[in-house]
């Protein structure tokens, strides 16, 4: 059995889609380079440039990292190396259109993958009066892939347009091929050549915010960027985008970001990622609201020390609005007006100033946790707060609105004995609020300045134990900062006065989620169902994973040079496996629903590969027929089957459960039950093979399906179409031969 164009659906877009993802996660895998892999060989007129290492390699710190070991106990490269190529190989050999562009992009992509690489988009050029040039380019560190890279360039450019030619240039020097758009030649810099982005003021100014010994760096030089954009809507901009890119540029405050730089590394065993944005003091427009000030200590000891997800970040709601508002009011005046309406008009509606009464009542710090003695370990126990400013303001505001949403609620439902309403209950003294819902409750509470919100009341009063210093704390009762193992990673982190940060304690939460990623991980699998074998352990046995995974976190900051984050985890992507993808649906039966229309989804893909074939046969047959009489198609399906070798079980369309077809000795028999029972229709009777390759000449029979039908053409090829496209086709057809459309 042989698939056909129908290959051309949604599954090549998963397929690529799942190489290209995975196939990245590999790419992190480093070799020993400079903290910014071949920095040295960008030309210093880039505005963007983004590098990696490849994964053909190893350096000292990947040899005993975490990452290094799960993936030598995971089946990763087994997918990457061997599933995903045969698949796309698959996919090329039954789509011609697919099997070009593999073929240019393989040898293209992985040998990127695979080496050095640096990809880079230069100043274009803005002529007075002329046409912008664009500038990018491509280094790439290939060994020896280096020279089958280059003829590789070089062939795709003999074949392109002259403009294309004109425009690209492909050289190698050495080991390392460059591919520049808009450069002269020899205008991309040789390695540690002066005229690199390696010397520029921007990069060096980064490079103390930088992983050490980096595997990935981007960089982008908004300083540049925004000038480029100043003189590019100066010169070609219409009059409306000159008047209004200046007061966009102002509001937002781009004028004050210098540069953002973004890199990864190891750190020890585990991975490291750092972020800076450069945008020192004094912040125009929108980056004035970066908040220097760190974290209380009230914030950290309102999450108890069992909790194994949490996190907590600085965020003043009313001051963001009111930049927002200022904002609007710099591009456009009446927008500020329309802004202050709307929010009079919502002010009158509820009966309280939102702005004063609700938002400048809360604070601007702002947590969230799981813990297991709270909520479960499922973030459906996640448990959020709020720092209050006001108490007292913002109780009397949230339960003003509650008495709205009651009001409300009771006014739009009209059933008899049927009400929908917040209620409260007490928990030590403290009013939870919440909504009379089955399944999940809102619920909300105010104790000792703290806002308390959860999906159920349990939540909220498990969690108001932990505020403040009544009788749980003075019992013991302690905070993440207690945690050992948080604050091991706080130290390593180096940043104790953060205005937000994330924790995630994996060894912990794994355990649980590990079913889950195992369920999920097993889509791979898809690729058994295409006759492609896929890993059978796609992620490692958990009592192997375990050992290599350590708590993860991150930290945020701002001080007078900019805006700084740093992340640690055990390798890339572990992250995940804090939450469970299937957490608010544990059960069999759920779990079965999920799974089944996947599984049926591929059953339906194969069928339609099979009827596809099925199909192609038929007119394979048709064409034998052809030759033997003056090159016209058969009349009819039957007169086609008692003339050629077919038998009646290729009339059968798997995608129609009719059972399979009796077994025939005489082809007249055979004959007369396709006629009367075959799952395809035959519409070429008259028609010769010289019709053009847009002719149909066969298609399924709809038998109650709904999504789309194989269409057979003259030239033998087979398409799937979309239900009303593929009507639509064999309508014009069936018009065009003088007879009745499909019913």
């Amino acid at each position: 059995m042989t698939a056909g164009p129908v290959f051309r659906s949604a599954r090549r877009r998963t397929f690529a889609s799942v190489w290209l993802v995975l196939v990245a996660t590999l790419a992190v895998l480093p070799k020993p380079a400079a903290a910014q892999p071949l920095v040295d060989r960008v030309p210093a007129d880039a505005i963007v440039y983004v590098g990696w290492l490849g994964y053909d390699a190893e350096s000292p710190g990947f040899k005993g990292s975490h990452l290094k070991a799960v993936l030598d106990l995971a089946e990763f490269r087994k997918l990457v190396d061997d599933t995903l190529p045969k698949l796309a190989d698959l996919l090329g050999r039954e789509d011609r259109d697919a099997a070009q562009a593999l073929s240019a992009l393989r040898p293209l992509l992985v040998p990127m993958l695979k080496h050095p690489t640096a990809v880079f988009v230069g100043t274009p050029d803005l002529p007075q009066g002329g046409q912008p040039t664009p500038k990018a380019g491509i280094v790439c560190q290939a060994g020896p892939d280096a020279a089958a890279l280059l003829q590789h360039v070089q062939t795709l450019l003999a074949n392109a347009p002259d403009p294309v030619r004109q425009m690209v240039r492909a050289s190698k020097s050495g080991e390392t091929v460059v591919v520049s758009i808009g450069y002269a030649e020899g205008a991309v810099p040789a390695a540690n050549a002066g005229a690199s982005v390696a010397g520029s003021p921007g990069v060096v100014g980064v490079r103390p915010h930088l992983v050490k010994d980096a595997s990935f760096v981007a960089y982008a030089d908004a300083e540049k960027f925004v000038a480029l954009a100043d003189q590019a809507v100066k010169q070609f901009g219409p009059p409306p985008a000159q008047d209004a890119w200046p007061k966009v540029r102002d509001a937002v405050g781009l004028k004050g970001v210098k540069r953002f730089v973004w890199s990864s590394g190891f750190d020890g065993k585990e991975w490291a990622d750092m972020f800076f944005l450069a945008a020192p003091e004094p912040r125009p427009g929108l980056l004035a609201l970066a908040d220097p000030t760190p974290l209380s200590d009230a914030a950290y000891k309102s999450i108890p020390a069992t909790a194994t997800m949490a996190g907590a970040s600085k965020l003043n709601l009313s001051q963001l609005l009111a930049g927002l508002r200022t904002a609007v009011g710099q591009v456009e005046p009446r927008a500020a007006e329309e802004w202050d309406k709307a929010f009079a008009e919502a002010n009158r509606r509820l009966g309280l100033d939102l702005q004063r009464d609700v938002i400048a009542a809360l604070g601007d710090e702002w947590a969230y946790y799981v813990d297991p003695n709270t909520g479960g370990r499922t973030p459906g126990g996640i448990v959020f707060l709020n720092r209050l400013k006001d108490p007292a303001k913002a109780e009397a505001a949230f339960a003003k609105l509650e008495r709205l949403v009651n009001d409300e609620l009771a006014k739009n439902i009209h059933e008899k004995n049927v009400s929908l309403k917040f209620l409260t209950t007490q928990a030590g003294g403290t009013t939870i609020h919440y909504l009379g819902t089955p399944l999940i409750s809102p619920s909300w509470a105010v104790k000792e300045g703290h806002l308390v919100v959860a999906l159920f009341p349990q939540m909220v009063a498990g969690a108001l134990d932990q505020i403040g210093g009544g009788a749980a704390m003075a019992g013991g009762r302690k905070s993440i900062l207690d945690n050992p193992d948080f604050a091991a990673l706080r130290k390593r982190l180096g940043v104790t006065a953060a205005n937000g940060f994330a924790w995630s304690d994996l060894p912990k939460t794994a355990p649980d989620s590990y079913a889950s990623w195992v369920a999920v991980s097993r889509l791979a699998n898809f690729a058994d169902v295409f006759g492609v074998p896929a890993p059978a352990m796609l992620l490692p046995p958990l009592g192997k994973l375990m050992p290599h995974l350590s708590p993860a976190g991150s930290v945020t900051w701002t001080d007078k040079d900019g805006i700084h984050a740093k992340m640690l985890s055990p390798f890339p992507g572990a992250t995940v496996l804090a939450a469970d993808p299937l957490s608010s649906t544990q059960s069999a039966p759920f779990l079965a629903s999920v799974l089944l229309p996947s599984l049926n989804r591929a059953r339906e893909q194969a069928n339609r590969v099979k009827s596809a074939s099925n199909l192609r046969q038929i007119g394979i047959a048709g064409i034998m027929y052809a030759n033997e009489n003056k090159g016209r198609f058969p009349a009819t399906m039957g007169e086609l089957f008692r003339k050629s070798e077919l038998t009646a079980e290729v009339a059968v369309n798997p995608r129609v459960n009719t059972g399979p077809a009796p077994r025939f000795a005489d082809p007249v028999q055979a004959a007369k039950w396709v006629e009367a029972n075959g799952g395809y229709v035959w519409i070429g009777g008259g028609l010769k093979t010289t019709e053009g390759p847009d002719t149909i000449i066969g298609y399924e029979k709809e038998d109650g399906l709904t999504e789309g039908l194989n269409l057979l053409f003259a030239d033998c090829h087979v398409e799937w179409y979309a239900m009303d496209a593929a009507r639509e086709k064999i309508n014009a057809q069936r018009t065009k031969r003088g007879l009745p459309p499909l019913p």
